[in-house]
């Protein structure tokens, strides 16, 4: 996982971008005591489960945080840790205890939340949709981006596509939500950068400006 935060909240630094990759102290409690200190936008980069949609409960969808399995909460352990859901997000400690707080007092969402993980704005799939990026809404977020479907990754398109190593296409899809989200009008700004890539993928571009990635990305504001 890795992640941004703004204003009252520091990223722990590290010396090399594998680090961010590595670390182990990310987990659901750093996330919480950073958000409750007032952070101005929060950028997350990293796995993101879906919900089936034959079982109908979106709010199953999961961020995969450094939570170790033995951490309570509502969702399943899976491979040495455990997932932070949708459902976590929104009920909180409330049914795990008596004195139990909700989701929004937990995890408080700051106006402008990225969510950028295979599905993480799945929601509209299910009858009743409450996923991730809903849940950050009910949390305070005023506009969220998520993603769709799941998400080629650079190495990906490398492999398969036959791209050069020098051609990130998930990078520069990350970097323009980034940089979306610091704008005054975020969604003028990376429909801009999504119309960009429609038209060079019209004008004959390769694989790196397809729908893949950019058609993924929609964003929802309140």
């Amino acid at each position: 996982m890795q992640g941004r935060l703004d204003a009252g909240a520091v990223v722990p630094s590290v010396s090399t971008p594998v680090e961010a990759f590595r670390r182990t102290d990310l987990d659901r409690d750093w996330l919480s005591d950073v958000l409750r200190k007032g952070a101005r936008r929060l950028l997350y980069v990293g796995h993101v489960s879906g919900a089936p949609v034959e079982g109908g409960q979106s709010e199953d969808g999961t961020l995969h945080l450094c939570c170790d399995p033995g951490t309570a909460d509502l969702a399943d352990p899976v491979r040495g840790h455990r997932p932070l859901s949708a459902k976590d997000l929104l009920l909180g400690t409330l049914p795990l205890r008596a004195d139990g707080e909700p989701g929004a007092g937990l995890w408080p969402a700051p106006p402008r939340v990225a969510l950028i993980g295979c599905e993480s704005g799945g929601d509209l799939r299910f009858a009743e949709s409450f996923g991730l990026a809903t849940a950050m809404i009910h949390n305070g977020a005023e506009l969220v981006t998520a993603t769709r479907w799941v998400l080629p990754t650079n190495f990906a398109f490398h492999q398969l596509a036959g791209l050069p190593k020098s051609v990130r296409p998930l990078t520069e899809a990350i970097v323009a939500v980034d940089t979306a989200h610091e704008d005054p009008d975020p969604v003028e700004r990376l429909g801009r950068w999504q119309r960009d890539r429609l038209d060079r993928w019209r004008a004959g571009g390769g694989i790196e400006h397809s729908p893949l990635l950019w058609a993924a990305i929609p964003s929802i504001v309140v």
